[in-house]
């Protein structure tokens, strides 16, 4: 596919999104009870707070996210050929580059594909709700057609900036997968809705109270 036709692909996408002005650490907490959750043939086993192995019928691979100086970086790694993909949200200079389609994309000119700011003063730490929603467009815009399940994993956490692992979505991975590699397109219209927990610290610094860490955790899910 020419760099046009992914870049109309791209503008095609409308996103409901949550902040990833503030980054997090840990990536992935402890929300995930067992270390091995299966459902539809697809098995997540928490690695460490910042990476998790995903197995479906045809590949396994490792998910990690790193964090550093503005930008997020979520590796996947296959664990029998050892190829790496890359989704890498750069925040200094507003862009998402995706190995998995080999384009870097310009969330200025690109701002439905853009996680937005939203940031809020409240008391020292302050737990809310939020509900997002992802459509299977937006996940293939990432992706591309014939994403694994750690890939659609991958799209899933750019989406959600400090999310602490997959959590309650684990059910709705094999349906994402199966309906972004089909021969039908992915529609704007339908996707993933998310509910999540949102945490946010603060602490004072010379007399001014700052956001110093956002939690998110995926509580439960739902197809619309």
């Amino acid at each position: 596919m020419n760099n046009s036709k992914k870049i109309t692909r791209f503008l095609s996408c409308t996103l409901v999104v949550l902040s990833i002005g503030q980054f997090s650490t840990p990536v992935f907490a402890s929300q995930l009870d067992s270390n091995l959750l299966k459902q539809n043939n697809i098995q997540i086993e928490k690695v460490n707070n910042d990476s998790l192995i995903v197995k479906d019928s045809k590949s396994e691979e490792i998910v990690t996210v790193n964090e550093a100086d503005g930008i997020r970086t979520i590796t996947i790694t296959n664990s029998l050929t050892g190829k790496n993909d890359y989704i890498v949200y750069n925040q200094n200079t507003n862009t998402v580059y995706s190995s998995i389609i080999g384009q870097t994309i310009d969330l200025n000119e690109n701002q439905d594909l853009a996680p937005n700011a939203a940031a809020t003063i409240s008391p020292r730490s302050v737990s809310s709700y939020e509900t997002k929603y992802i459509s299977y467009a937006q996940i293939k815009s990432i992706v591309g057609s014939g994403a694994s399940a750690a890939a659609v994993i991958g799209a899933i956490l750019y989406f959600v900036p400090g999310a602490q692992g997959i959590g309650g979505a684990i059910g709705a991975i094999s349906t994402i997968v199966g309906t972004i590699n089909s021969n039908v397109s992915a529609s704007n219209s339908h996707g993933i809705r998310l509910k999540i927990k949102v945490t946010k610290y603060y602490r004072t610094r010379l007399g001014h109270r700052q956001v110093y860490r956002i939690n998110r955790s995926i509580i439960s899910y739902g197809l619309y």
